[in-house]
């Protein structure tokens, strides 16, 4: 049986309820996860309490369905709005909450919604996500990639520019001693654009 998705909405410490393949509805909170290796196969099993007394211990392949608690209620709808509000990727093509580092990242180098957010929406949207230490992870890998490529890009643009000022420097140094020095200007820096190239590089 294929991995329910909205199981990975399950989280150590909160409240939720399942809905089982045995049609049976129960609600707890989840305490534990283990991974046995049975004939070669891999088997999660989930372990909730669901009184003071009680708990119950599930096979993956037993829940059909991980219904929301009022807390994730509420940061669902925060996304969606998000979503909606600043073009911002919020969730999957099956309508799941993407990574809060997906979501994080796009904010921040994407679609630049970060600069738009006042300080206390700053803070609201760091609460929902509900980074964990491997969204800061991600995030950092993330910086560091375009730190790279900015130091790429600013290494090639010296290059270009270094190029440019030693082009223009020939130029001068033939038209002090060349008659047709204006028409060589016409012809190069007008016609074919290249004073235009030069001024955007510069």
């Amino acid at each position: 049986m294929e991995r329910n998705k909205n199981n990975q909405l399950l989280k150590l410490g909160e409240i939720c309820m399942l809905k089982l393949t045995s049609g049976a509805v129960i609600s707890g909170v989840l305490i534990g996860k283990a991974e046995n290796v049975i004939k070669d196969k891999i088997e999660v099993c989930y372990r909730f309490v669901i009184s003071r007394r009680q708990h119950i211990d599930l096979l993956e392949d037993e829940i059909e369905q991980v219904m929301y608690s009022s807390g994730q209620l509420e940061k669902i709808e925060y996304f969606k709005e998000f979503e909606k509000k600043y073009g911002v990727k919020c969730f999957d093509s099956d309508d799941t909450l993407l990574p809060a580092s997906v979501i994080m990242g796009d904010v921040l180098i994407g679609n630049d919604v970060w600069d738009k957010l006042t300080e206390t929406e700053r803070i609201e949207y760091i609460s929902k996500l509900e980074l964990e230490d491997k969204d800061v992870v991600e995030l950092i890998k993330a910086c560091v990639m375009i730190r790279k490529e900015n130091e790429k890009l600013y290494k090639d643009k010296e290059k270009i520019l270094n190029a440019t000022l030693e082009l223009t420097e020939k130029y001068r140094e033939y038209t002090s001693t060349n008659s047709y020095a204006e028409s060589i200007y016409e012809l190069i820096f007008k016609e074919l654009g290249i004073g235009k190239f030069i001024k955007e590089i510069c």
